[in-house]
């Protein structure tokens, strides 16, 4: 038998039906996605945080299978301001960094 660690136990998010759930999941995305503020960014935070508590998902289950993705944006956050041309904000060596990749 397949083990599927991250399988919803019952609770309130596994009696939403599947399709609603893509949908919440969609325009929240969206919604965190185009925010600016820290207040909002910090609610989203919060919100998907309460969300995973009221899943009954196991946290490190979770952020094992979430690290691959946050060491590929660290990865990006790291590369991009040195690759991407643009007004310069500081230099090292024959290296710059620019505006635009920041």
């Amino acid at each position: 038998m397949i083990a599927e660690p991250l399988v919803l136990p019952d609770g309130p998010v596994k009696r939403i039906d599947p399709r609603l759930r893509i949908l919440f999941s969609f325009l929240f995305s969206c919604a965190v996605a185009l925010s600016y503020e820290w207040p909002a960014l910090w609610s989203g935070f919060g919100f998907a945080w309460l969300i995973l508590m009221a899943a009954r998902l196991g946290v490190w289950s979770v952020v094992k299978r979430i690290l691959p993705a946050f060491t590929f944006i660290l990865f990006l956050w790291a590369v991009l301001p040195w690759t991407v041309a643009g007004e310069t904000i500081f230099s090292l060596g024959p290296f710059s960094v620019s505006a635009a990749g920041v």
